[in-house]
């Protein structure tokens, strides 16, 4: 996984931040999730930026409700994909195959914010981290709900939908961790992939290969 990134170019998806801003949460994403946020320190954040720590607070209220505010807006935006992706649909198995493709997708295009996710949730104060957890437990509850519904309609055929739920997001985690644009499949061909994978793992008996629409 390349973790790197141009500290100079501010990132795409945070329009309503100033450019220094941008920049600054940029910074915070390489190096947190190449050295840690407690091994980065106010300081490597601000060179990397170009600033002094004074000037650091220009832009940024800590270090704190920076991670709070990537964490969340990760999340968030996570939930708002999913709900795009499958809002039109009561088929169960397209649900499915549709929220997995959605969240593969999100996960190739926020490695850094995955990684530090995952890690760094230890680090939010206890109160932001609660509200996180129940964050990805809303999240988590859309994908059960989703392998329920089917497993009470005939259309999945699976032991534990609990399990099925846990082998589905944990597949799609980890792309995060090992996708890599320059290799052999693409984003998109990877996300159909494991959106056929999810449909297997529910224990849909359905045709796969021409996925259900």
């Amino acid at each position: 996984m390349e973790l790197g990134g141009n500290l100079a170019d501010a990132p795409q998806d945070a329009p309503r931040l100033s450019r220094r801003a941008a920049q600054v949460r940029d910074a915070a994403l390489t190096l947190w999730a190449r050295n840690s946020y407690r091994g980065t320190t106010m300081k490597d954040l601000a060179e990397a930026v170009g600033l002094r720590v004074p000037s650091l607070y220009n832009h940024i209220g800590s270090k704190e409700e920076l991670l709070e505010e990537i964490m969340f807006s990760t999340m968030n935006e996570l939930l708002e994909k999913y709900d795009a992706a499958t809002t039109g649909t009561s088929d169960p198995a397209v649900r499915l195959r549709l929220g997995t493709e959605a969240h593969v997708l999100f996960q190739s295009a926020h490695q850094r914010e995955a990684f530090i996710g995952n890690r760094e949730i230890v680090s939010l104060p206890p109160a932001s981290r609660q509200r996180l957890v129940q964050l990805r437990d809303d999240y988590e509850d859309r994908f059960r709900q989703t392998i329920e519904d089917g497993a009470a309609r005939g259309i999945f055929h699976v032991r534990s939908q609990q399990l099925a739920t846990y082998a589905v997001l944990g597949m799609c985690n980890s792309v995060a961790a090992w996708f890599d644009p320059g290799g052999p499949l693409s984003v998109e061909e990877v996300a159909r992939e494991y959106g056929l994978l999810s449909l297997q793992l529910a224990g849909y008996r359905g045709e796969t290969q021409s996925r259900p629409r």
